[in-house]
């Protein structure tokens, strides 16, 4: 991709932010730190930033003192929403350009200081304590993404050409969703929604983990797993999004699948699966997966959120806060055994009123 990428950066800690915009400012993406008195004057700043690609905030900017002096009295959440009203305006003198706003900041502040209205401000949330130099290419490559997400849906207002895909293979609530956002809301809503509603929700696109547990393979213990996914190319997503987030059509998977056996994916167990890949791609390394503790099935779909490892349905806990899914969108579950044991509950934190009714039963 020959072209520059740039990202501005508004940080009060001096010191770190000279090291995450060098971390940052590799390959194609450029990261340049915007420094003001006040509110005003860095709202106008990015306003003249023709060149904006995107931004980067951190959240607690009255903290430290910039390199100028100034002790800011304000929060990136108050900068963020100030361009996503200005974004939305018709007026040219007050409006600003839409492109992603991302949140840069510590675990902890963002826990303890952001509420889900303010996370809805933001395209993605890196945490700084995550940040290392292997690290740094897999954002760089996300942040690139989201840059290349915007242009095309400011530029493309056609699904078909956003997603590369024949809409009529979707589920039809998602394409009258998403018709009527392209036709009246800005660039920021609509690549926001597919972004979280549609690249990092399973249901109608799946993950490289969720894709490997419906074929029954442990991806990590089989050499031939690459070998695998070569093989499902047709199936892969490749619309907006597709350079920073690997994901896979269900219903091409399906249809893959269906060239090899006349019974569903569904309905097979791991070993099952795994006997039909071996022999029709011919390809010998390929494991099945191994039930967790307390599971009963192995026929694995979805993925457990606290030890990451592949569950069938039945054997898992719906967590809490899904009761809004849309219907394209599924679950997601902690296994019996973690939900038992409170393994990485920091991913989970809860679960539904019925899932804890069930877990009682266990303890």
């Amino acid at each position: 991709m020959n072209m520059a990428i740039k990202f501005y950066y508004i940080d009060d800690d001096n010191e770190a932010s000279n090291g995450y915009i060098t971390g940052f400012s590799q390959n194609d993406l450029i990261v340049e730190k915007i420094e003001g008195n006040d509110f005003d004057t860095i709202i106008s700043i990015i306003k003249e930033k023709k060149d904006i690609c995107g931004l980067i905030l951190d959240h607690k900017l009255d903290e430290i003192s910039m390199s100028n002096g100034i002790h800011l009295k304000f929060r990136g959440t108050s900068i963020a929403q100030e361009i996503r009203n200005r974004q939305v305006s018709k007026d040219t003198d007050y409006n600003i350009t839409d492109f992603p706003i991302i949140l840069l900041s510590a675990t902890e502040n963002i826990k303890n200081s952001l509420d889900d209205s303010g996370k809805d401000l933001f395209d993605l949330l890196i945490i700084k304590d995550d940040l290392s130099p292997k690290s740094y290419f897999k954002w760089i490559v996300e942040l690139t993404s989201l840059f290349l997400a915007y242009k095309k849906i400011s530029e493309i207002k056609v699904l078909e050409n956003l997603l590369s895909v024949k809409q009529d293979s979707l589920d039809f609530r998602f394409v009258e969703y998403l018709s009527d956002l392209i036709n009246s809301k800005p660039v920021h809503v609509i690549s926001q929604f597919v972004f979280k509603h549609l690249i990092l929700r399973q249901g109608m696109l799946i993950n490289e983990n969720t894709l490997a547990a419906r074929l029954g393979i442990d991806k990590e213990n089989s050499s031939d797993w690459n070998n695998v996914l070569g093989n499902l190319n047709e199936a892969k997503y490749e619309g907006v999004f597709s350079e920073g987030w690997e994901c896979w059509w269900m219903f091409k998977i399906n249809y893959w699948w269906s060239g090899f056996s006349k019974k569903p994916l569904r309905t097979l167990s791991s070993n099952e699966r795994i006997e039909i890949i071996k022999d029709k791609l011919q390809l010998p390394e390929v494991k099945p997966i191994e039930k967790l503790p307390m599971a009963d099935s192995s026929h694995f779909w979805t993925i457990c959120k606290g030890t990451n490892k592949p569950i069938d349905e039945i054997d898992g806990l719906i967590i809490s806060g899904q009761s809004n899914l849309y219907p394209w969108q599924e679950y997601e579950y902690v296994s019996l055994n973690a939900a038992v044991n409170n393994i990485n509950i920091e991913n989970w934190k809860d679960l539904s009123p019925i899932s804890k009714i069930r877990l009682s039963e266990f303890q």
